[in-house]
């Protein structure tokens, strides 16, 4: 029996241009600097496995959040706006949960054409290449001088639906909220508990921290971020968050807080919530 071909290759180009790509610039706004990475770790799966495409089942998202050490769902969350942003194809991912674009398959054919490889066709269902799309077995090529207008009207209402799409897809990582709250202390320990917070929550936190922000325009009055990730406040009656002026003191009870007695207060906060986890661990 003859030894398989190999169908992978062990480096594949990138163009130094391509933060310059809309695509993806698209990527960084939706997905962040996570959602980057994990696009480049699938391109090494792509190109190191299969050579032009890669097969997603129900392990992927795990296996790369393995990896990566990420949750499982910004692995999925950024699978999903890849192909909404077109630089994988949303339609065989759809049908036949593929990831390969006409770019990837382009490049491999042209890597190992220049080798000599004897295996350089790639599978006629999955070929994406100049406009080649497989339907019920027949191949259908087309120009862009052939599409009808209605058809190009309807790639064109696609294009900005998949725009809507992406924009809907929305990831609030830890780094986003760091920045947001703008208090930074006990950074490794406030990580700890955000991976704890669902992905519902973390909507919510994003909307409710400009409203806390603004009823605390002072930081010294500011719970600090552990504190307030423990005590989930953006289940709170919003309203009970009114705006305040900047230097304008918290108060408990009708009594005016001073700096160090606030100080003292978040000290007692973080005391109490470090003896909770202790006794929940």
């Amino acid at each position: 029996m003859g030894r398989k071909p190999k169908m992978g290759i062990d480096y594949f180009p990138t163009d130094v241009n391509m933060f310059q790509d809309r695509k993806i610039k698209r990527l960084l706004r939706s997905a962040g600097g996570k959602g980057f990475t994990i696009y480049i770790y699938l391109l090494t799966c792509i190109y190191r496995e299969k050579g032009y495409y890669y097969e997603w089942d129900k392990y992927s998202a795990f296996d790369i959040s393995d990896d990566l050490n990420l949750s499982e769902s910004v692995v999925t969350e950024t699978v999903k706006a890849c192909c909404s942003i077109g630089l994988f194809n949303e339609e065989l991912f759809s049908v036949k949960s593929v990831l390969s674009s006409e770019s990837i398959q382009s490049r491999w054919q042209k890597i190992v054409t220049d080798a000599n490889r004897s295996e350089t066709d790639i599978e006629p269902d999955l070929e994406l290449i100049e406009g080649k799309m497989q339907f019920s077995g027949e191949e259908i090529e087309f120009s862009t001088e052939e599409i009808p207008e209605k058809s190009r009207e309807s790639t064109q209402r696609k294009e900005k639906e998949s725009i809507v799409k992406e924009s809907k897809v929305s990831i609030y990582d830890f780094s986003d909220f760091w920045n947001d709250y703008d208090y930074k202390k006990d950074r490794k320990k406030c990580e700890k508990k955000w991976d704890s917070i669902s992905e519902k929550d973390r909507e919510l936190i994003k909307e409710f921290i400009p409203i806390y922000k603004a009823h605390t325009p002072d930081i010294n009055y500011r719970k600090q971020p552990y504190t307030f990730l423990n005590s989930e406040i953006w289940n709170d009656d919003w309203n009970s968050y009114p705006p305040k002026k900047q230097g304008e003191n918290a108060s408990t009870k009708g009594i005016t807080l001073n700096g160090s007695t606030r100080n003292s207060i978040e000290h007692a906060e973080d005391l109490r919530d470090r003896f909770k986890d202790a006794w929940q661990n």
